[in-house]
């Protein structure tokens, strides 16, 4: 379109002074402000990002005692969880739900954790713990889109601690419900004054719900094994680097795979993550970075099952590529006529087979099936920044990344593709006014006819020192997966038993097949926002009070949505989705210092979120990824003796069949001892409905029940100095 082309030349008109990385420009930030750096990869003032952003601290993290980060979303403004033991998060926000949020980007240290084969992000196989995070950024829009595809909804920024700010070394543990048991251990150490490193350690355990929607024991536990190793080094005054190095397994049980099931589908994920960034500055306003990173994921799931013989016929399978309404006409013991002389004489082949089996035909025979699969992603970027001004900044880069998933069951093979990305994002400074402006240039190769432009152009008005007014256009897409695209799904059973009793085989193929026709395009979607944000810090009684508000209101348009339940025997994804969300948001945040009962209570943190979301669609599967209403509170309070306690509420209101809301109390203690500190906290979370069901058909609904409404974790923590 004109405005996207006219848009794009202006920045790189623009952008040719300069290619970049977020340098630190603390003379452009207020004293006290908050530096964001996720939206536009400048780092930024909340009063000029192009955005709502929503920082979780580490402090917040611990005295709320947080033990996963799929709970974190919690306590964001639209992002309410709707199951409080995180074992299936189903976060609420803009169109992502569910444990592997499709279209909502995910970084660690800025490095996508998104894997574009099965357009998910799992959590528990990131490398990390909740221990290692020293805050998150959440970009809640698509302004975020300088980190390319799949950036639609939101970006989260997780961010892992720095060698130079952790202690010497530690443990942690901790004990709950759900037979919940957690394990950290950490140890940082100096090589040099320069060379710096943090390896850490960590389990986790627990045992999902109790019951299932029959009453029997339900089976989602996770057993998660994870090691992480940073190094930051320094080779001079202009050139630094970072290393980090992640690895994980990860078995998650599982309930159900298929009807015929004679042994539970459990799920070994092993991860490996690789990421090297290094920086180089020319002079004290230009800096450019280099990042490569590798991920790979070996995803198995076996099981044994069951089905009838003559569903292995290799006639029948034939038949199955050549006429399906033929081959699903014999299974539904019709006589299918009407075709070609080919078809005939298959379906006489099958009729005859039929015969010769004779009642061995309906028998069951049974062997192992699976659904492994080796997904690689392997990048490379350049990123350039330039101060050209107090008033003028550029941040430009290009990178290119390959994708490769290999698996018999999804694709009969492997699948490789290429992505390009050129980037670029400029901001401006006039008096009041900061225009921030913004496009990424995205191809992949074989999955998108054309390339696609991701633009954002967004205008921050100073009204007075403390408040500003935003208007924020942005454009964002999601990419086919790899299985949307090229899926070519069939089950080959291994181990039958009986063999096949007309050859005597002992492995083949189940006769249907499932392919993708390739023709799938980019999701789209358009976001308008007016938000408005303030913060100020003033005397509070005898001490101080700091408070922050951000308010916004939008209007998101998305398009060309697969909005298809993708099954095995009905899979047809189609772009004929669309979404219309209206809605708007607040999040407030205090922090009261030495004002409040000053000889007992040193601090006080509040914080305050909702949301309204107007869903308009006319798919099923969009209609239940939102709640109308939902939101989430807090207070912890810092007490001058080392004790500490905080509560909290989360909730939202019916999506589809489904309503939640929880209530968490916290209490801890501060230890000092002559060579470390040690931390002795706990929680009770009450779930006033312990029953947690929520429609996956149109016709079918599983229930989620613990056998208690409350739940209890203690946590130990102890760092040596």
């Amino acid at each position: 379109m004109l405005y996207q082309k006219a848009l794009i030349l202006t920045v790189m008109v623009l952008g040719v002074m300069g290619v970049t990385h977020a340098l630190e420009q603390d003379e452009l930030m207020e004293e006290g402000d908050i530096a964001f750096l996720s939206p536009t990869r400048l780092k930024q003032s909340p009063h000029d990002v192009p955005a709502s952003v929503t920082r979780i601290t580490n402090e917040t993290i611990e005295d709320l005692q947080i033990l996963k980060i799929a709970d974190l979303f919690k306590y964001v403004a639209g992002m309410v969880s709707a199951d409080a033991s995180g074992n299936q998060p189903r976060i609420n926000y803009h169109g992502t739900s569910g444990l592997v949020p499709r279209r909502m980007q995910v970084l660690l240290d800025g490095v996508s954790v998104y894997r574009p084969s099965y357009a998910e992000v799992t959590w528990p196989t990131l490398p990390i713990s909740i221990h290692d995070v020293d805050y998150v950024e959440i970009t809640r829009s698509p302004s975020a889109a300088s980190y390319g595809a799949n950036s639609m909804m939101a970006a989260v920024n997780i961010i892992t601690k720095d060698p130079f700010k952790v202690d010497r070394a530690g443990l942690i543990g901790s004990v709950g419900s759900q037979s919940t048991k957690a394990g950290d251990g950490y140890f940082s150490g100096e090589v040099n004054d320069n060379l710096r490193y943090r390896v850490s350690v960590s389990t986790y355990q627990d045992d999902g719900y109790d019951r299932n929607f029959v009453g029997e024991e339900r089976r989602d536990g996770t057993d998660a094994e994870r090691i992480n190793a940073k190094l930051s080094y320094r080779m001079n005054s202009d050139t630094r680097g970072e290393v980090f190095i992640g690895y994980s397994e990860v078995l998650s049980e599982l309930e159900f795979r298929d009807s015929g099931q004679l042994t539970f589908p459990d799920t070994t994920n092993d991860s490996i993550f690789l990421n090297w960034d290094l920086y180089h500055a020319f002079n004290p306003n230009h800096e450019i970075k280099l990042n490569a990173y590798y991920t790979g994921l070996d995803h198995d799931i076996q099981w044994q099952t069951c089905y009838p013989t003559v569903l292995f016929s290799e006639n029948l399978r034939q038949l199955q590529f050549q006429n399906p309404e033929y081959a699903q006409a014999l299974v539904n013991q019709q006589f299918p006529t009407g075709g070609s002389s080919a078809d005939d004489a298959l379906r006489n082949a099958v009729l005859l087979e039929l015969n010769a089996l004779g009642g061995a035909a309906l028998s069951p025979t049974c062997g192992f099936v699976n659904e492994h699969g080796t997904e690689k992603k392997a990048d490379i970027e350049i990123q350039d920044t330039w101060i050209v001004s107090d008033a003028l900044r550029f941040v430009n880069g290009l990178g290119v990344q390959r994708q490769s998933l290999e698996s018999e069951t999804f694709l009969n093979g492997s699948v490789d593709v290429y992505a390009y990305r050129v980037f670029s994002n400029a901001e401006y400074r006039w008096r009041r006014l900061v225009l921030n402006a913004g496009f990424m240039w995205e191809d992949e190769e074989s999955h998108l006819e054309e390339s696609e432009v991701s633009p954002r152009v967004g205008v921050n008005y100073r009204v007075s020192d403390d408040s500003t007014l935003r208007f924020v256009f942005s454009k964002a897409i999601r990419t086919p997966d790899i299985l949307e695209h090229d899926r070519n799904w069939n089950y080959y059973m291994r181990n039958m038993t009986p063999n096949y009793p007309l050859d005597g085989r002992e492995e083949g193929y189940f006769y249907f097949n499932s392919t993708a026709d390739g023709l799938i395009q980019s999701e789209e979607m358009i976001s308008r926002e007016i938000s408005f944000y303030t913060s100020d810090s003033h005397g509070f009684f005898d001490g101080y009070l700091n408070q922050s508000y951000d308010i916004k209101v939008f209007r998101d348009s998305l398009g060309s949505l697969v909005s298809e339940k993708l099954q095995f025997f009905d899979y047809a994804p189609t772009n004929t989705g669309f979404v219309t969300l209206t809605g708007a948001e607040i999040e407030a945040d205090y922090v009261i210092h030495s004002a409040v009962m000053a000889d007992h209570i040193e601090k006080i943190r509040l914080h305050l979120n909702y949301a309204y979301i107007d869903n308009e669609t006319d798919a099923f599967y969009e209609r239940s990824l939102h709640a109308r209403h939902s939101g989430a509170a807090y207070v912890i309070v810092d007490l001058h003796n080392q004790w500490f306690s905080s509560l909290s509420y989360y909730g939202n209101s019916r999506i589809v069949n489904e309503t939640f809301d929880a209530y968490e109390w916290g209490l801890g203690k501060r230890l000092a001892f002559d060579d470390g500190d040690l931390v002795v906290k706990g929680k009770v979370v009450y779930q006033p409905d312990k029953e947690n069901s929520f429609v996956v058909s149109d016709t079918f609904n599983v229930q989620n029940n613990y056998e208690n409404a409350a739940s209890y974790f203690v946590t130990f923590d102890y760092a040596w100095r």
